[in-house]
């Protein structure tokens, strides 16, 4: 659907939702923002909060938040991800086999085979988007954790040890500041 929605899109930035999620307000002046402030980005990513596992999200189901004051970051949430269009097209969109998630690592993955500098990728505290979990198990947030999974061991099985340097690239100097 991703993939669909950016060809049918005309803008030059295209912002990816999760389509359960609730977006706050200003996210999308959030996303222009980092991208008019630093002409040099190509994708960024935002913040999805569940607040039914505010305490114990980074155990469940990964860095969803991280701190306002990190800058770089790799784009690993397609649930909350804007990218320049341009961008997206050239390196041929989401990989449509990874289901429920780490579609955008793929992608970033990619973004950063082509263009080594992580400049380009960028963390937006301020574009948030709330997910609500269910009440009863087995619904939907259930399903949405067991596609991730399953999506992150296929990443992970077809990158073997290239998914392994990528990310100690990123730990070692995703921090740094950049003029």
């Amino acid at each position: 659907a991703f993939n669909l929605g950016a060809v049918c899109a005309g803008g030059d930035l295209l912002v990816f939702l999760n389509g359960t999620a609730t977006p706050q307000a200003g996210l999308l002046a959030a996303y222009r923002g980092i991208f008019q402030a630093h002409p040099e980005t190509l994708a960024a990513r935002g913040v999805l909060h569940i607040p039914e596992l505010e305490d114990c999200a980074c155990q469940v189901t990964g860095s969803f938040a991280l701190a306002d004051e990190t800058k770089f970051w790799p784009v690993d949430l397609d649930e909350n991800m804007a990218v320049r269009a341009e961008t997206f097209f050239v390196l041929g969109g989401f990989d449509e086999s990874l289901l429920g998630g780490y579609g955008a690592l793929d992608f970033s993955i990619r973004l950063f085979g082509r263009k080594p500098d992580f400049c380009c990728q960028r963390y937006e505290p301020q574009a948030r988007i709330v997910l609500k979990a269910p009440a009863k198990p087995g619904l939907p947030l259930e399903t949405y954790l067991l596609q991730r999974q399953r999506a992150w061991l296929q990443l992970n099985d077809s990158l073997k040890r290239y998914l392994e340097l990528y990310g100690k690239f990123w730990l070692e100097h995703g921090r740094e500041e950049r003029p």
